[in-house]
C-alpha cells in the first residue's frame, strides 16, 4: 500500500516516516552524485591517455561505447560508437533522455514495490558520461521487455506486468503488442507491453523488481527526414503526453511494432 501523497492529511507518524524516508534518499542521492562526478571526471580526463587509472571493461549493450565500473557505478560514454544515432550529438541527447525517463517512472511508481537505478550525467571537457548504479541482475533475470533489440521479448511476470500497466495509465502511454517480426513462430518473439519494448524489467537475484533503460520512455515526435533515426531521440515531453486526449505509443515509428495487428 502506498502512503498518502498529501502531507496535510497525514497523521504524525506517517509524516515522520515520510520525512525519514526522503531524507535518507536525498543523502544517498547526494553521495551518488558526488561519487559519480569525482570518478567521471577522472575517466574523461584520461580518455586519450595510454595508461589509465580506471580501465575500460567489455560488456554487452546495443548502443556500444566505452564502459567503466567504479564503486559499483557503471559509467558509459555518450557517443555513437555503432552509428545507431548518426552522430554523437544525438547520443548525448539519448543519455539525457535516460535520466528524464527514470524521473518520469519514479514520479508515478513511488507507491509500487519496484526499484530504479540511480542515474547521473557527468559533462566535462566537452564529453558526456552517464553514471548508473549497478543492480543485482544478469542473465536469466529479465521478465519484461527486450535486451536484444527485439529478438526475444518478455512479459512473463503477472505482478510486474500489472505494475507497468498502472504506470502506463498514469503516464498516458498506450499498451501494445511488441515484436520485431524476425522470429514470428518462436517462443517469446512477441509480447503485450505497456511501455517501450527496450525498457527492461528484472526480478533481481535478491527477489526485488527492477526497472532500467529509460531513454525511450516517452513517445517519439514524427520523424524528420533531415535527422536520421530522429525517432530515437526526438521525444515528446512528459507533460505533453500526460495531457494528450488519447494514450500515445512509446514504440511509434520503430520496428518493434511489426508484430502489432
Amino acid at each position: 500500500e502506498g502512503a498518502p501523497s498529501n502531507p496535510l492529511t497525514m497523521s504524525g507518524d506517517q509524516l515522520k516516516l515520510m520525512i525519514q524516508r526522503y531524507s535518507t534518499l536525498i543523502e544517498l542521492a547526494q553521495d551518488f552524485v558526488y561519487t559519480a562526478k569525482t570518478y567521471g571526471r577522472i575517466i574523461i580526463s584520461e580518455r586519450f591517455m595510454e595508461k589509465k587509472t580506471i580501465l575500460p571493461i567489455s560488456i554487452g549493450g546495443q548502443a556500444g561505447g566505452e564502459k567503466y565500473i567504479v564503486q559499483n557505478i557503471l559509467f558509459k560514454f555518450a557517443v555513437d560508437s555503432n552509428n545507431m544515432y548518426k552522430g554523437d550529438f544525438a547520443a548525448a541527447k539519448v543519455a539525457g533522455l535516460e535520466l528524464k525517463g527514470s524521473i518520469a517512472y519514479f514520479n508515478v511508481m513511488r507507491d509500487q514495490d519496484l526499484r530504479l537505478p540511480m542515474i547521473a550525467l557527468v559533462d566535462y571537457f566537452g564529453f558526456r558520461l552517464i553514471a548508473i548504479s549497478l543492480l543485482p541482475i544478469g542473465d536469466g533475470t529479465l521478465v519484461y521487455g527486450t535486451c536484444d533489440a527485439g529478438k526475444t521479448i518478455y512479459a512473463t511476470d503477472e505482478r510486474f506486468n500489472e505494475m507497468m500497466k498502472q504506470a502506463s495509465v498514469r503516464l498516458n502511454l498506450a499498451s501494445h503488442q511488441c515484436g520485431s517480426g524476425l522470429r514470428p513462430n518462436e517462443k517469446n518473439s512477441s509480447a503485450y507491453l505497456h511501455s517501450a519494448a527496450d525498457l527492461e524489467g528484472h526480478l533481481g537475484r535478491d527477489g526485488q523488481y527492477y526497472l532500467l533503460d529509460f531513454s525511450r520512455t516517452m513517445p517519439p515526435c514524427p520523424p524528420d527526414k533531415e535527422l536520421p533515426s530522429s525517432h530515437l531521440y526526438r521525444l515528446f515531453r512528459t507533460e505533453f503526453v500526460g495531457k494528450y486526449p488519447v494514450p500515445l505509443c512509446s514504440d511509434g515509428f520503430s520496428g518493434f511494432l511489426r508484430a502489432s495487428p
